[in-house]
């Protein structure tokens, strides 16, 4: 804990090691914590005039070695107040088919879609894109505008995951359980301003 304590000195955030303060924090729709509950080390204040909270997170009883630690994947949330976005997943689409759709983080739909998208070159790429209420896929349609998706192909290669409901707007990596682990302040705010770039484009688009 000692970098998360360095990490809250420098940035002014709170530090909850046991991350009992999340519940309240009103994110609890987001579709990774509706997937994983087991959390911990999460960071919450105001960074750059943006509530920012951040919080490892992992499966329940993955791992039953004691002997092998738990697996636990970063995840950057920015709250956008005063929006009301779909409860939603946007992730690559890795050649797995259905299979990707049971990977830690990913809660399981009956609807989704594999989006298409295409960068200026006519290279393309493929997305799963799933709406956790059937009935807001039509909102969900209408957020997924031209310059988000071109957003996404220009910056496949940080290989995000998104996660999306309500206020928040939470970002991971696509190999969930693969991240390279930080262990530095300029580390964490590197990858933070990376997540952040996520909510900047999303705070910019209405639904």
């Amino acid at each position: 804990g000692r970098v998360y304590n360095k990490i809250a000195s420098a940035t002014g955030m709170s530090y909850d090691p046991e991350a009992q303060g999340l519940r309240a924090l009103g994110c609890e729709d987001l579709p990774v914590l509706i997937r994983l509950k087991a959390r911990r080390n999460l960071l919450h204040g105001t960074v750059d005039g943006v509530e920012t909270l951040f919080v490892e997170v992992g499966e329940e009883g993955r791992i039953e070695d004691p002997l092998v630690p738990d697996v636990f994947s970063p995840l950057y949330c920015f709250r956008q107040p005063g929006r009301a976005l779909p409860a939603f997943q946007l992730f690559k689409h890795d050649g797995k088919g259905k299979q990707a759709l049971s990977e830690p983080g990913v809660v399981r739909p009956k609807h989704y879609t594999i989006v298409e998208l295409r960068d200026n070159s006519g290279f393309a790429d493929f997305f799963y894109l799933l709406a956790l209420r059937q009935e807001e896929e039509g909102a969900l349609r209408e957020l997924f505008t031209r310059s988000v998706q071109d957003f996404f192909m220009e910056n496949r290669s940080h290989s995000w995951n998104l996660h999306a409901a309500g206020e928040w707007v939470g970002v991971t990596q696509t190999s969930f359980f693969d991240a390279t682990p930080w262990d530095t302040v300029g580390t964490f705010h590197e990858e933070l301003g990376s997540a952040r770039r996520v909510h900047e484009l999303f705070a910019r688009t209405t639904a």
